[in-house]
């Protein structure tokens, strides 16, 4: 039973990642734009950290160096956000508003697992993401980074723990489409809520700490991750409140899905 369930997880996970692989190269051309402006902002980033840095040795704790490890922190972050999340949020209220989740919903697949994987957006992402990826590299000096395995493998679970508590974050905003039918403002909100990411974990005082760690979950990446790579948290007690965080969300997700479905008005009925 068990053994099934995660085979035909698997099996929609390779459809959907194929499906999106087959489209986004078939419009390949038309997403070069987006290299642009991805590559634009790292640079005003960067110039934006070597002006503060003019001015001061440290920002809350934070060297040059170690204020752009943030910052490549940040753009992995948020490419991985854009390859699994962003998307699949924005084309599930779509879906409502056009009626196609009749559809989704009539077929015979675990439809939130679906919905959560439908776009996998490896190579659009990959496109943007890796060229200012290797930037940003190139700009650290890595030598004066001290790193551990331990604090990686921590690093890891922090990563994924925030990869999936802000996506059940903004989810929870897109709901509200199944009851009033439109909803891209508010989920806007969502995203304007994790425009966190420029201030290190050691600039909030414990209670943005909390507010930006539990209940918006927008500090565990990449904050909290690079605050632990870089020694400046204990690691084993950040984790596991991470970890916390991620089963909460996981829930309230499952939660606000089943009371989706109940206020959910078909287009077809």
């Amino acid at each position: 039973m068990i053994l099934e369930f995660f085979r035909e997880r698997f099996k929609l996970l390779k459809l959907n990642t194929i499906n999106s692989y087959r489209i986004q190269t078939a419009y390949f051309s038309e997403n070069w734009f987006s290299l642009g402006s991805t590559f634009f902002y790292s640079i005003s980033m960067y110039i934006f950290i070597k002006v503060i840095y003019s001015n001061v040795n440290e920002f809350a704790g934070y060297s040059e160096n170690e204020m752009l490890f943030l910052l490549l922190i940040t753009q992995l972050s948020y490419y991985t956000d854009w390859i699994w999340s962003i998307n699949n949020i924005s084309k599930l209220m779509d879906s409502v508003y056009a009626g196609e989740l009749d559809l989704i919903l009539s077929k015979p697949i675990p439809g939130l697992f679906f919905l959560t994987f439908r776009d996998i957006s490896l190579i659009n992402r990959l496109k943007d993401g890796v060229p200012n990826i290797i930037l940003v590299s190139l700009l650290i000096d890595w030598s004066s980074l001290n790193f551990d395995w331990t604090k990686i493998m921590y690093g890891v679970v922090i990563f994924i723990c925030g990869q999936i508590s802000w996506h059940c974050f903004s989810f929870l905003f897109a709901l509200p489409v199944f009851k009033v039918g439109k909803n891209k403002q508010l989920y806007e909100t969502s995203v304007a809520l994790g425009n966190t990411n420029s201030i290190p974990y050691e600039g909030f005082n414990d209670l943005f700490k909390f507010v930006f760690t539990v209940i918006i979950p927008s500090l565990i990446t990449p904050q909290i991750l690079v605050s632990v790579l870089l020694g400046k948290s204990e690691p084993l007690s950040v984790t596991l409140t991470c970890i916390g965080v991620a089963v909460l969300f996981l829930v309230l997700k499952d939660f606000g899905w089943k009371w989706a479905l109940k206020n959910y008005t078909s287009a077809t009925s």
